[in-house]
């Protein structure tokens, strides 16, 4: 058997102002090309953890435990081995340079090309996430953009490293239901088509469900159930599994 792309094994997230851990002993494991939904209340952890395992936490804050990366054989990059889509992409994209651009530049430091490679990278990636005439969007500025194309771009630059693992955190709950669909189906067909493992992490339980292969349950930073995703949601284990899923499904007395 291959080993695991990732471990995270006992893992506690301290910030320097809070009295109490981010994360406290969380421990999990993902394979090459599976797909994790993290799923619990704000405040949960879901978005540390995802800073975690993506180097990106602040300075100053205290991490004990370990994550390694066994199927890479040393630590993962940022940005080359980890793909990264965040909640608000207007955020995360530079108001003032055109978008084609911003991802030919991340192609760059990603895979060191030239800017003629990097520019014709860009739009390989923007046609890869279904933009239409990618040319002529790559000119365009993000506030030009609808917010399900923002965030599209926004996968699209993640996709520039050609990343083993694409964390998706609150990726489609800036947009309305229609679009959350066609992001959560652009996901799912990326993550096929490249082989990528993925976090995805999400309020919206019934999307998770159609998305991802296995549930992590995370509650006050701990780790509180974890299984396959028809298992944890039809039989949860845990009573705070079943106020989760409360809200969404009708589940029968324990």
């Amino acid at each position: 058997m291959s080993p695991p792309l990732l471990i995270v094994e006992n893992l506690t997230v301290s910030y320097p102002s809070a009295q109490t851990p981010a994360l406290s002993d969380l421990t999990l494991n993902l394979q090459r090309g599976e797909r994790l939904g993290l799923i619990g209340e704000s405040g949960s952890g879901k978005s540390t953890l995802a800073r975690a395992v993506a180097g990106l936490l602040p300075r100053g804050t205290s991490v004990a435990g370990r994550i390694e990366w066994p199927a890479l054989n040393r630590p993962a990059e940022p940005g080359r081995d980890i793909g990264f889509v965040f909640q608000d992409a207007g955020a995360s994209l530079d108001p003032v340079m055109r978008v084609g651009a911003q991802i030919a530049e991340v192609v760059r430091a990603d895979r060191n090309l030239s800017w003629h490679e990097a520019n014709k990278s860009a739009l390989d990636l923007l046609a890869a996430v279904s933009l239409p005439d990618p040319a002529t969007l790559a000119r365009s500025y993000p506030h030009q953009l609808s917010g399900g194309q923002r965030q599209r771009v926004a996968i699209a630059a993640a996709l520039a490293g050609e990343p083993a693992l694409l964390l998706a955190d609150e990726a489609t709950s800036a947009l309305d239901t229609i679009v959350q669909a066609e992001i959560a189906a652009l996901l799912d067909r990326l993550v096929r088509e490249r082989n990528m493992a993925l976090i995805f992490i999400t309020h919206d339980i019934a999307l998770a469900s159609n998305l991802v292969s296995r549930i992590a349950v995370l509650q006050d930073g701990r780790l509180v159930e974890e299984g396959v995703t028809h298992d944890v949601i039809t039989r949860p284990s845990r009573p705070y599994t079943r106020e989760l899923l409360a809200a969404h499904w009708e589940l029968p007395a324990p």
